[in-house]
C-alpha cells in the first residue's frame, strides 16, 4: 500500500475515533492482524528531559484504555489514568518499523505537567522532517504484541522549540 494511502488512512482512522479500520490487509513486518483488543493494555513510559520527565505505569483501574490491531496492520493504543496521571495516544501503521517508517507513527503524551507530541505523520499538526525522530518495534509475545516506541521531540514554547524530551514507551497488547 503506498505511504500516501497509509497516511490518509491514519488520518481517517483518527478522525473517525479509530474503532477498527476496514481497509484491506497490507503486508508489513507488524505481526499479522489478530484483531487484538485489550480493555487494559499494559503501558510503561519513561520521559527524560522537559516538564513531563518521569516514569509512568498503567494501572488496572483505568476506564480509558484500549489497544487495537486493525485489519490493515495498523495499531492504535490509548490510555489515561494512574498516579501520577498520564495519557498516551499512539497510532502506528504496520509499516512503522520499516526503514523510513517514522512518518507512519503519531504519539501524543500528556502528563499534566507536560504535553508532547511526536508527529512526523502530520496528523496532529505535523513536525518538520527530523524534528521528532521516532522508531517503532513490534515484538510478538505469547500473550500478544508489545509496541516499543522511542523518540525525541522538543517541547513547544511560545517562543519556539524548547528543551528536548526523550520518550521511551512500551505498550503490551493482549490477544483476546
Amino acid at each position: 500500500m503506498p505511504r500516501s494511502t497509509v497516511r490518509a488512512l491514519l488520518v481517517t482512522m483518527l478522525l473517525a475515533g479509530c474503532s477498527n479500520a476496514t481497509a484491506g490487509p497490507a503486508s508489513s513486518p507488524s505481526p499479522s492482524p489478530r484483531q487484538a483488543q485489550s480493555a487494559r493494555p499494559d503501558v510503561l513510559m519513561t520521559v527524560v528531559g522537559g516538564p513531563a520527565a518521569g516514569s509512568y505505569r498503567s494501572d488496572s483501574t483505568s476506564t480509558s484504555a484500549n489497544c487495537a490491531h486493525n485489519a490493515d496492520g495498523s495499531w492504535r493504543a490509548y490510555y489515561a489514568g494512574s498516579e501520577p496521571w498520564f495519557s498516551i495516544d499512539l497510532l502506528a501503521s504496520g509499516h512503522a518499523s520499516e526503514p523510513g517508517g517514522s512518518s507512519e507513527v503519531a504519539l501524543e503524551v500528556n502528563t499534566g505537567a507536560g504535553y508532547l507530541w511526536i508527529d512526523p505523520a502530520g496528523i496532529r499538526g505535523g513536525d518538520k522532517p527530523g524534528r521528532s525522530p521516532v522508531t517503532v518495534e513490534f515484538r510478538a509475545t505469547p500473550a500478544g504484541t508489545t509496541l516499543v516506541v522511542t523518540g525525541t521531540t522538543p517541547n513547544r514554547t511560545p517562543s519556539g522549540d524548547g528543551e528536548v524530551s526523550r520518550v521511551e514507551l512500551e505498550v503490551s497488547c493482549a490477544i483476546v
